[in-house]
């Protein structure tokens, strides 16, 4: 059956303290009552991408899952959740996890003809802060170079994404503004400066 949504997910567990986090996912989807899958699992969830790239499978595709329940749709019958280890309220995505969802993304909107206005982020259709705040602007970067390329975006390194803060710092104000400090701050700490 070939799926009409793809959802993106995250933890919100910080890969700082926790590391790998597929078992972590398998045993709260397990004592939450999630149905086994057809792979053994409880994870909701068709892929994890853990943190330092790695793609682990938890549904087939054509299963339902069990990641997005929202209210007049079933996305976990017609979706197919990827979740990101980490919490990106506090953190950002690894370059390795947003070449992962490159190249996974990619395959996943070719295999079941996803539209593009289908790709979303878990907290656009149920009131929560899934996959956090940080993620948003990575999955419209994804967007737009579908749009545009037909092929998957550039994702930027710490250094660059750094550079990038820096300069729209001065120019901006309020929310946006605060918002650009926090992600300075983290930035500086992955970076190690």
């Amino acid at each position: 059956m070939k799926k009409k949504y793809l959802i993106a997910h995250h933890s919100a567990e910080s890969t700082d303290k926790w590391g790998d986090q597929f078992a972590l996912i398998d045993g709260w989807h397990k004592a939450k009552g999630f149905p086994i899958s057809s792979l053994g699992l409880y994870v909701g969830y068709m892929y994890v991408i853990e943190k330092l790239g790695e793609v682990k499978r938890g549904r087939e595709e054509t299963e339902m899952g069990a990641h997005t329940v929202a209210v007049g749709h079933n996305y976990n019958r017609d979706g197919i959740g990827v979740c990101f280890a980490g919490n990106f309220t506090v953190e950002i995505p690894s370059p390795e996890q947003l070449r992962a969802w490159e190249l996974l993304g990619s395959a996943i909107i070719e295999r079941h003809g996803i539209p593009l206005e289908n790709i979303l982020n878990h907290g656009d259709v149920k009131n929560t802060a899934c996959p956090g705040y940080d993620f948003a602007s990575h999955l419209k970067a994804f967007i737009r170079a579908h749009e545009r390329l037909h092929f998957a975006p550039k994702f930027f390194t710490y250094e660059e994404q750094l550079k990038r803060v820096l300069k729209a710092l001065p120019r901006s104000r309020g929310m946006r503004k605060r918002m650009l400090e926090r992600k300075r701050d983290r930035l500086l700490r992955l970076i190690g400066v």
